[in-house]
C-alpha cells in the first residue's frame, strides 16, 4: 500500500508539472529564472568570448548611435581613415539603435545592452513558441 501510495503521488506531481509546463508564461519564467541565476555574475562584466569581434562591433554600432548620430539609416564605425564619411553600410541596425534608445533614457552602460539582449532572447522564445503552436497546432508539440 506504501508502495502504491508513493505512485499515486509521483503521478499527481507528474501530471501538475506537466500542466504547469503547458503554460506558456509559467514556462517562459521559469526560463528566464534558469537564465538569470546562470548569467546573473555574466551581466556587469566586460565584453569577452570567442565572438569578442562581433560584441564589440554591436557595441561600437550602439555606442556610435548613443554618442554621435541617432539616424538608423546611418550607422558609423570607428575607422574615420582621414575623411568624415565614417557610415558602415551592413545589416539594419535595428537591435543596435533599439538598445541606443535604452542608452538615452538610462545611461551607456555594458549592463543596459546585456539586459536589452536578455530581454530579446525571450522575446524570441516567445515568438518562437508562438510559431510552434500555429505549425503543430498541439501545445505540447509546441514545447
Amino acid at each position: 500500500m506504501n508502495n502504491q501510495q508513493n505512485f499515486s503521488i509521483a503521478e499527481k506531481l507528474n501530471a501538475l508539472l506537466r500542466n504547469l509546463l503547458l503554460k506558456p508564461l509559467f514556462s517562459l519564467g521559469l526560463i528566464a529564472l534558469v537564465s538569470v541565476v546562470m548569467h546573473f555574475n555574466i551581466f556587469t562584466l566586460d565584453l569577452q568570448g570567442n565572438h569578442l569581434w562581433r560584441q564589440s562591433q554591436t557595441q561600437i554600432n550602439i555606442q556610435n548611435f548613443y554618442r554621435h548620430d541617432n539616424n538608423i539609416l546611418n550607422p558609423r564605425h570607428n575607422n574615420f581613415a582621414g575623411s568624415e564619411n565614417n557610415i558602415q553600410r551592413m545589416e539594419f541596425p535595428i537591435m543596435q539603435w533599439t538598445i541606443a534608445q535604452f542608452h538615452r533614457l538610462f545611461g551607456e552602460s555594458i549592463t543596459i545592452t546585456r539586459i536589452c539582449v536578455f530581454v530579446i532572447g525571450l522575446l524570441s522564445v516567445c515568438g518562437f513558441f508562438q510559431l510552434m503552436q500555429v505549425l503543430f497546432k498541439n501545445a505540447l508539440l509546441s514545447f
